[in-house]
């Protein structure tokens, strides 16, 4: 009885490293646009920040509450543990498990994000690399025979995703993207006979999610279609911390004369999230 409660008292660490798991991958725009709830700026900063530093420490408590159990149950230590506490301990495993492995994709797109509006990358690592250590020793105290291993090893994640984010560039990044896009929006015509009014006509049979562009976090592309024409572009910005920007065409076809001024809805959202910093140039 005593066991049962201890581990029905320890069940909310799987129901929160859940709710984690799930914020990992949630889209800043859905948290902004709960009514009541916070800013553009200040979702993003919760997604990108405050839920990869949690999903950290709670990856720590998880592997740190699972792996003993496991160990116990797979060494015979105990006599004939419950059914259920062996499906606890699973549990523990299995939500820490897929916290450890989505937490170097958060990480990797925070480096992203933050090259996008300044140059201070590594900055991010004194954030961290700290957390990690921290997370680390937590373990190490509940595994003594991995100790190295998770002291030394939960460091190097953000450290190494730091590393392979310093060789990205954004803008190539965002190209890529833009022609992979367009493939999609050519496949379309090829096979239904006119180009798609919206870019949301693509999925899934043509792209499975709409990679957005990577100049500014929360921009979508600047898309106009119709039978014959289509026009996709983006806003740009020739440097970081340039407030003019830009609208660029990327690729297109048929007679563009009749479609609407080239990124004009994005400007007026990049207007609402960002407090007016920017400032629409027409080239």
């Amino acid at each position: 009885m005593k066991r049962l409660l201890l581990n029905l008292g320890l069940s909310w660490q799987i129901i929160l490293g859940i709710l984690l798991l799930g914020g990992l991958f949630l889209p800043t725009r859905t948290i902004a646009a709960i009514p009541g709830t916070m800013t553009h700026v200040g979702a993003m900063s919760f997604v990108q920040w405050v839920l990869p530093a949690a999903a950290l420490i709670m990856v720590s408590l998880l592997l740190g509450t699972g792996l003993p159990r496991y160990l116990a149950w797979r060494n015979g230590r105990e006599a004939g543990p419950a059914t259920a506490e062996k499906w606890l301990g699973a549990a523990f495993l299995l939500v820490g498990g897929l916290l450890l492995v989505k937490l170097p994709h958060s990480l990797y797109w925070l480096f992203v994000w933050d090259s996008t509006h300044d140059s201070f990358d590594i900055l991010w690592l004194v954030i961290f690399v700290p957390l990690a250590l921290f997370a680390g020793f937590m373990l190490a105290v509940r595994l003594p025979k991995q100790k190295h291993f998770w002291v030394l090893g939960l460091p190097l994640l953000p450290i190494l995703t730091c590393l392979v984010v310093l060789q990205v560039d954004y803008h190539e990044l965002t190209v890529a993207r833009a022609d992979r896009v367009a493939v999609a929006v050519e496949t379309f015509q090829d096979r239904n006979g006119r180009y798609p009014e919206t870019l949301n006509q693509l999925t899934p049979w043509y792209l499975l999610s709409i990679p957005e562009p990577t100049i500014i976090y929360g921009q979508d592309w600047c898309y106009a279609g119709g039978d014959s024409t289509y026009r996709l572009a983006y806003v740009d910005l020739e440097h970081w911390s340039s407030p003019d920007a830009h609208g660029k065409i990327h690729q297109s076809a048929g007679d563009l004369s009749h479609l609407p001024p080239l990124c004009q809805d994005q400007f007026a959202v990049l207007q609402v999230q960002h407090s007016g910093y920017f400032h629409a140039r027409i080239d």
